[in-house]
């Protein structure tokens, strides 16, 4: 039996530290970390990470991000950006925000680093106007961003005199374009040297057109050095968002600027099943509303083996809703059904909802037996599908 905390209401929330570690992700971490920064070139990389909704995504990251506190490359130890697009309240802020983010993490580490000269941390000023460029070309401000590859922070006053010299039918001073200004801030950033890992959890709970934006943003910034970007995301969400903005391919779309696709691990089936069994023990035993004999636990076992032999427990968030819900129902159900028909109940909520509710309300209107409620009288009712709605019938049992 796995060391489970007596249950009450189970936590989703993703874990943080190895310790948490129920299905061996942390190995797999570890060795993604050493792959990534033992031998890191100049280079940047962008790391996809893929899996379903519920797979465990942020744990991977947390467990990933655990791996780096001690770790060093190049004698330097590795920064990391977390960051979560969907908490940004708009699009425009989606785009504005992060750049910021970034720069200021690489400016932090620069300025505690005694080893480089004032004179190369002040250089970091040629990174913020390159990224400033990028921050106002993305958000579509591309006149503005213009004048501020030119003029600098203080754009706003500038670009206003900036215009008034097109309107007068002066000629501007030339001004640079965004190959030179990338220019300066690759070079700055490749003297510096400063490892950094910007993790960007939830891409797929973007609207569509956000998730093409937050893709952009990272190839655009993916062309510095030293900065390894690793996107969580459900691939066929995100592959799904592109084909509908972009009208392209979406999974080439993002093969053009993923270097290293990366799938959250399998989770062991046995030690998945193991986690949902020792919950339901557990939770049975903690109540006084069933009064079982010790044979009963030997079908608690046969009915959970029928929900793993359906496959209804696929990921670490069917074990925490399934027992959560089972647990609710122990505590408030009326019906007065046994212990197996609460777990099949539960599986059937959690899972597969169109067919819970008609399902219990068939149930309360021919007022069955609790006693008798059980897989075998479920298999007596087939569900049809009629003008959109999923009905109950009985099935036709004479022979044919």
């Amino acid at each position: 039996m796995t060391d489970l905390p007596s249950p009450s209401i189970i936590s989703d929330l993703p874990i943080k530290s190895r310790d948490q570690d129920l299905f061996s992700f942390a190995s797999v971490a570890k060795e993604i970390v050493d792959h990534i920064f033992e031998t890191q070139q100049p280079e940047s990389l962008v790391v996809g990470l893929s899996g379903a909704w519920g797979s465990g995504k942020t744990s991977f990251l947390n467990l990933i991000e655990n791996e780096l506190l001690d770790y060093k490359t190049n004698n330097k130890p590795v920064s990391t950006l977390r960051y979560v697009p969907w908490r940004v309240k708009n699009r425009e802020s989606l785009l504005s925000s992060f750049l910021p983010l970034l720069i200021d993490c690489i400016s932090n580490e620069a300025w505690k680093d005694p080893s480089l000269s004032n004179s190369l941390k002040k250089a970091l000023k040629k990174v913020r106007k390159y990224v400033d460029f990028l921050r106002l070309v993305e958000t579509g401000l591309k006149p503005v961003a213009k004048g501020m590859s030119y003029f600098g922070l203080n754009f706003l006053e500038k670009f206003l005199e900036f215009t008034k010299l097109i309107s007068t039918g002066s000629r501007p001073p030339t001004m640079p374009d965004l190959e030179r200004l990338h220019q300066d801030a690759y070079e700055t950033l490749e003297k510096l040297q400063i490892p950094v890992l910007v993790m960007i959890d939830d891409v797929d709970r973007l609207e569509p057109i956000e998730i093409v934006d937050m893709l952009r943003l990272v190839r655009a910034t993916a062309q510095l050095p030293y900065i390894t970007f690793v996107m969580s995301f459900d691939q066929i969400h995100v592959i799904k968002a592109v084909n509908s903005v972009l009208k392209v391919d979406g999974q080439q779309f993002l093969e053009k600027f993923i270097q290293l696709p990366v799938t959250v691990p399998d989770i062991n089936r046995e030690s998945l099943n193991l986690n949902f069994r020792d919950y339901l023990v557990a939770l049975v035993n903690k109540t006084d509303k069933f009064n079982l004999s010790p044979d009963y636990y030997l079908d608690i076992e046969s009915v959970i083996q029928d929900i793993v032999d359906a496959k209804a427990i696929e990921t670490p968030r069917d074990v925490y809703r399934i027992v959560n819900t089972f647990d609710l129902k122990i505590k408030t159900d009326k019906r007065n059904f046994n212990v197996k028909s609460l777990i099949y109940l539960s599986v059937l909520e959690t899972k597969f909802p169109l067919i819970y509710h008609p399902f219990i309300k068939f149930i309360d209107n021919e007022k069955f037996r609790s006693d008798r409620l059980n897989i075998s009288q479920i298999s007596k009712f087939k569900l049809d599908e009629i003008d959109g709605n999923i009905v109950m019938k009985k099935r036709n049992c004479t022979n044919r």
